[in-house]
């Protein structure tokens, strides 16, 4: 069965889908991940809590410092009787780390004309993400920050032109200034 997930997963990615996968959950042990989470091109998905600290049920394992992080303890969702009921899990961070993706990939596409590879995005969401120090594995691993992702993929400084004082037609005039700007956009 695993083999059919990760080739449908390789499937995807090779078509510019990020799969964003639950590490899983587990009450005792948190080191180890589940699958198919562990295969090579997943974007793997672990807890924080509200305090921004790994939950202790989120699994994770020093194997994969890839795995981002994203609230994923008391978080108010769907139940099955129609109503909104909270839940707790990794597969409850996991929506969110999809949606970053989701806003961060149109994003870059209506900025540069171009999509990010799904290794790209998780790339650059580790870059960007809170550290977020585990001493079960030793590692900081990333939990996500769609606003400083954002940031980091705008970069382009804006043009500015100086309308006044104009310099003399044909003079060259070197100086530096500050400039103290504002924006309401």
């Amino acid at each position: 069965v695993l083999e059919k997930e990760a080739l449908a997963q390789a499937k995807a990615v090779d078509k510019n889908i990020s799969v964003v996968i639950a590490t899983g959950n587990s009450a005792g042990s948190s080191v180890g991940i589940e699958a198919p989470s562990c295969i090579g091109n997943a974007t793997r998905a672990s807890a924080t809590d509200k305090s921004d600290i790994i939950a202790s049920y989120a699994q994770r394992h020093a194997n994969f410092p890839d795995i981002l992080f994203a609230p994923g303890s008391q978080i108010t969702t769907t139940d099955y009787q129609g109503g909104f009921s909270p839940g707790t899990g990794t597969s409850l961070s996991t929506p969110h780390i999809a949606g970053a993706i989701a806003l961060i990939q149109q994003y870059h596409r209506l900025l540069r004309n171009v999509s990010l590879t799904p290794h790209q995005l998780k790339q650059v969401l580790n870059i960007t993400g809170k550290p977020i120090a585990d001493a079960v594995t030793g590692i900081s691993y990333a939990r996500i920050d769609v606003n400083a992702t954002l940031n980091a993929l705008d970069a382009s400084a804006p043009l500015l032109m100086l309308i006044t004082p104009t310099p003399a037609a044909d003079a060259t005039t070197r100086r530096t200034i500050a400039l103290n700007v504002s924006s309401s956009e």
